[in-house]
């Protein structure tokens, strides 16, 4: 499956010193004298899958767009930006191999992996579904990935059942 922004790449993320914050930053208390300097957005983002990403019109890409990416906007991921996108999202090994896509047409389940991207110069799309904020979350998007079962099936455990887990867990505080 296809992630927006290219060949994954795992991100680095640096949090912004204080002095570097914008004068828009606000600060957020959560309960018990823990406060953060900001909230990010969290958006889910349809991409075409793999393979597809070439086709020749916006009608048969949006036929295929059948992907689901989840979008973290927020401060923290890039130092030389005040503001940032990173991606994560859960797709077989290597979804375009004929094993896999049988294996997985057939019900079963194949190795899968989760990918982070840092997506520099871009901004929310209007096709994007914002869901709501929440404080650190690609940090927290990295602690829930990495106890998220890796183990991938067409009619289980998917894109899809990953970007609903990683965005109910964000947006719980």
């Amino acid at each position: 499956h296809g992630a927006p922004g290219g060949p994954a790449r795992r991100a680095v993320g640096r949090r912004l010193s204080r002095q570097a914050a914008p004068a828009a930053t606000r600060r957020v208390w959560l309960g018990a004298g823990a406060a953060v300097d900001h909230l990010d957005k969290v958006w889910v983002a349809r991409v075409p899958l793999v393979g597809f990403e070439a086709l020749p019109t916006p009608f048969l890409r949006n036929l295929v767009r059948q992907h689901v990416v989840v979008v973290i906007e927020g401060e923290g991921a890039a130092e030389e930006a005040s503001t940032a996108l990173t991606t994560f999202d859960f797709l077989p090994i290597d979804p375009t191999a004929p094993g896999t896509v049988i294996q997985m047409l057939l019900g079963g389940e194949t190795s899968g992996e989760i990918r982070e991207q840092l997506l520099r110069g871009k901004q929310p799309r209007a096709s994007w579904e914002l869901k709501g904020s929440g404080p650190n979350c690609v940090e927290r998007a990295r602690a829930f990935s990495s106890r998220y079962s890796t183990r991938i099936s067409l009619f289980g455990n998917n894109c899809v059942t990953y970007a609903d887990d990683l965005v109910s867990h964000l947006l719980q505080t």
